[in-house]
């Protein structure tokens, strides 16, 4: 399904997939380029994976090592569709601009063929990093986690929380997003070096978040 993708485009990684309500399957995937330029894609199906469009560049990302962070820091994109109107999709990803990664979100409104200007999610002051977004759509509202360094100190991006943020649910409407708040209570020093004899930093590469709406009120799950 990666067929078409941009020249150069020697790898291809870390697929996320969402289903509409009408059955139209959307897969986004990044792609990585010989000139250290990558581009989020995401493609569909309209006949339950039997063809598949061609890949649609949602966004040009700048991808390196977070510096000051022990884990590796990927920077794949994941994927929710609306849940009543099947051609609205959304797509979050890192980006590394002005010196630090911040989470981003593009909207598509007609089934993936043209994406909006990306919308930054988290507003913090200075350059620390957010990174490894998660997504989820419930009655309209886009409900977006992150892991964030912003509660750091030290060079060594030594407290590591988890964020979320919503549009489209509390008064805030797309693409203007709450404000965000700290899921946890504590932080924790991603950087710690568990693997290799105490010699490798692994934090793994993703979250996840489920949200559900039971009539009154948003029910978020991280």
């Amino acid at each position: 399904i990666s067929t078409g993708g941009p020249p150069g485009a020697s790898h291809n990684q870390g697929a996320d997939i969402a289903v509409a309500p009408n059955g139209t399957i959307y897969v986004a995937f990044e792609a990585f380029s010989q000139q250290g330029v990558d581009t989020i894609n995401v493609v569909k199906s309209t006949d339950c994976g039997r063809h598949w469009s061609q890949p649609v560049v949602v966004d040009t990302i700048e991808s390196p090592q977070a510096p000051g962070v022990a884990f590796r820091t990927p920077t794949f994109a994941f994927l929710a569709t609306d849940s009543t109107n099947s051609n609205i999709v959304y797509a979050a990803y890192q980006d590394f601009v002005a010196g630090d990664y911040d989470i981003y979100v593009s909207r598509s409104t007609n089934g993936g063929g043209l994406w909006s200007a990306p919308v930054q999610v988290n507003a913090d002051p200075g350059a620390r990093h957010q990174i490894f977004p998660t997504i989820e759509v419930s009655n309209h509202a886009l409900h977006v986690a992150w892991y964030d360094f912003r509660n750091s100190v030290t060079a060594t991006n030594e407290a590591l929380d988890v964020y979320y943020s919503c549009t489209n649910c509390a008064g805030s409407n797309w693409p203007t997003f709450d404000a965000p708040e700290r899921v946890t209570n504590v932080s924790h020093n991603g950087n710690c070096r568990m693997f290799g004899g105490g010699t490798v930093a692994f934090h793994g590469d993703y979250n996840e978040l489920d949200a559900f709406w039971d009539g009154t009120s948003h029910i978020v799950h991280v």
